[in-house]
């Protein structure tokens, strides 16, 4: 390979010299001849340099190489040795063999029944260590059979009290809720009544007595929050207070337990409820009658609720009278501003 190298080289330089010669030819310039003699140079030093490297890697490898089957050839030297002592041990056995046959299976027919009887006993030793596992899982299942037993029935006595405790408390509760709603809608239902003179004195009051205050300037009926939607939605309280009755009054078997929560807030959502109802006054200042309508004049009555209020006397059409307590109770918080 070196050789190649070297004969490359030199046919690299003979044509590298052909050209030269033809460059010379056409140049007249010393400086540009000098400039590619030192260049050429150059070259050809990192050339040698090239080859010398390469000379030297390839004869490091093969030292390695010779050095590698010399170590190959030492290890493998005294495997022929070895191998024909083996064979020579081998030939002696099978003529001793040969010769004492019948020593030779005397002595395998006892190996055999040694062989056979280790095997019985260590069957036998199996299956009485299987045996007694399987006594002693029995017993531990047994035993663990008895403990679940009486963890469950004690489970079951507990359970048993917690929800008869469960259902004492529900009821308990229940009573409770029904005693809170009785009283609620009772006091709901008396101050409705109580109210309720104060309203018809507000809406029979008039201008007459020259007691009543200046009537306000109109406003947009949708400002004082008595438009057509409202009167259309008017229903809807009693409707939720009907299914809440509903829901109360269903037996105590298809009820869950009220948790106080619960109670809590049915609690609050009837006295806002009874407050709200409370605090109605019905002031709608009436509109302008109907050709055709007539007024009726309701007696002026003192209550309860009015004496610190001005007596004031208004007329109030009679298509007007189907309507105007469920307007109170609707929209009496908005209006009572006017009123007062």
């Amino acid at each position: 390979m070196a050789s190649v190298g070297v004969e490359a080289t030199n046919v690299s330089y003979a044509g590298l010299g052909g050209s030269l010669q033809t460059e010379l030819l056409h140049l007249q310039d010393v400086e540009d001849v000098l400039a590619m003699a030192e260049e050429l140079a150059s070259q050809h030093r990192a050339w040698q340099l090239q080859k010398q490297a390469l000379l030297a890697g390839w004869q490091a490898k093969r030292a390695q190489t010779d050095e590698a089957g010399k170590a190959l050839e030492a290890w493998l030297a005294p495997i022929g040795p070895l191998v024909a002592q083996r064979c020579a041990a081998a030939a002696k056995a099978i003529a001793e063999s040969a010769k004492s046959a019948e020593a030779q299976q005397a002595v395998e027919e006892k190996s055999r029944r040694w062989q056979q009887a280790a095997l019985e006993e260590a069957q036998r030793h199996r299956f009485s260590l299987a045996r007694q596992r399987l006594e002693r899982e029995k017993r531990e299942f047994q035993l663990a059979q008895e403990e679940y037993h009486r963890q469950s029935e004690a489970k079951i006595r507990q359970e048993r009290c917690r929800l008869e405790r469960l259902r004492e408390l529900s009821e308990a509760r229940r009573a409770k809720r029904d005693n809170e709603r009785s009283r609620l809608l009772a006091t709901l239902e008396e101050e409705r009544d109580r109210r309720l003179p104060h309203r018809k004195l507000a809406w029979a009051q008039t201008e007459e007595t020259g007691l009543a205050p200046k009537r306000p300037e109109p406003i947009d009926e949708e400002e004082r929050g008595y438009s057509d939607e409202s009167f259309e939605s008017a229903g809807s309280y009693e409707k939720d207070f009907e299914e809440e009755s509903e829901v109360s009054s269903q037996p105590a078997s298809s009820q869950s337990p009220a948790s106080p929560e619960a109670l809590g807030e049915t609690s609050s959502s009837l006295a806002s409820s009874a407050i709200s109802e409370s605090s109605i006054v019905s002031a709608r200042p009436p509109r302008s009658a109907a050709p055709g309508s007539r007024r009726v004049q309701l007696p002026v009555t003192e209550s309860a609720t009015s004496r610190s209020e001005p007596s004031v006397a208004e007329s109030i059409p009679e298509s007007w009278e189907g309507g105007m307590s469920t307007f109170a109770v609707w929209h009496g918080p908005k209006a009572e501003g006017v009123a007062h």
